[in-house]
């Protein structure tokens, strides 16, 4: 997949700008909890409708300089990935127009056709992704276990039992799904191509009256790719179920944990909020990561069928070549006038 980088190079400031407002965006989201916690413990508790007053502000300018962050992560991401999608399909087109008959008997009018359209705009989407989700995600996650931490050390030695287990699952679930997401692909280049030679030669099948036969193959096709489709799919469906019980056990762990600790005084009720808010701040990160790391697979899969198609050889033709055709050639007379 890093080959295919080359075409990003050309908007690499979109690239980056995208990601930094991203980061804006989080910093001031991750703010929030921080500002409801000084609401909890010095303006509620000790009645000051002052102090509640002049944090809420904040907390809106805060959101209000998310929101521009997000807005110009996004403009930025969908202004690189787009431009992305078009370069790189522009230079698998022109490979095609330098292929051999070989070539194209290896590749076939449908697989090539799959690769130019549907492969393209998994990876348009992987790079889309990986400048607006995936940053989020990150910075998500690691600035809720930094906040985290800084509230209660004890609190967080939780999430050391928990994030590990949520790693390996993601780890076992990306690595299966990359050759079944492959597979998805190869059982959508046989459906495209049996309904592009249906559609090509349909007078023939007309003549010669070989509708149903027809219907038969594209039906076979169709159910490989169903059967391929829903095997990835029960994949996927079992990833989110068994990574959010992980994540809610955490939740409940915390929830009692935290209880013990404020009744004794060593936690006040507005840390405890707070410590809650970026718990769940971190575990929705990691579950986005998850459905992210789903994405990834499927563009890996697009990523080595593109890549196929661009490391072909491209025909040279050399001075014997020519030489040949020439000879074949038949040769002309002019009449005598």
């Amino acid at each position: 997949m890093l080959k295919l980088i080359r075409f990003l190079k050309p908007y690499r400031l979109g690239a980056l700008l995208g990601p930094l407002f991203m980061l804006l965006e989080v910093t001031m989201d991750l703010l929030q909890p921080r500002l409801m916690e000084s609401i909890v413990n010095d303006g509620v508790a000790a009645g000051n409708l002052g102090h509640i007053t002049q944090t809420g502000l904040l907390m809106l300018a805060a959101a209000a300089v998310g929101l521009i962050g997000g807005v110009c992560c996004t403009i930025f991401s969908t202004i690189a990935s787009q431009n992305f999608a078009g370069d790189l399909r522009q230079a698998m087109f022109e490979k095609v127009q330098s292929f051999s008959i070989r070539n194209m008997e290896r590749f076939e009018s449908g697989s090539i056709v799959t690769r130019l359209t549907g492969d393209v705009v998994q990876l348009q989407n992987m790079v889309l992704m990986s400048l607006r989700m995936f940053p989020r995600q990150i910075f998500q996650f690691t600035g809720s276990l930094i906040m985290a931490v800084l509230i209660s050390p004890q609190l967080t030695l939780i999430l050391l039992v928990m994030i590990p287990l949520v790693l390996l699952l993601l780890t076992v679930f990306t690595r299966k799904s990359i050759p079944l997401y492959g597979d998805v692909q190869h059982k959508l280049d046989r459906l495209n191509l049996a309904m592009q030679e249906n559609l090509s030669g349909i007078l023939v099948v007309k003549a010669f009256v070989r509708s149903e036969y027809e219907e038969l193959r594209f039906e076979g096709s169709n159910s490989r790719f169903l059967q391929a489709s829903l095997k990835a799919a029960r994949l996927m469906a079992l990833n989110t179920p068994l990574v959010s019980m992980i994540l809610n056990f955490s939740v409940v762990a915390a929830l009692w944990y935290g209880g013990v600790l404020s009744g004794k005084g060593l936690l006040s009720v507005g840390e405890l909020a707070a410590f809650l808010t970026y718990i769940t701040k971190l575990l929705f990160a990691t579950l986005g990561m998850g459905g992210q790391l789903m994405t990834l697979s499927r563009a890996k899969a697009s990523a080595d069928r593109i890549n196929e198609v661009l490391d072909t050889p491209r025909i040279e033709r050399t001075a014997g070549y020519c030489r040949a055709i020439r000879n074949r050639m038949p040769k002309t007379t002019s009449a005598a006038g």
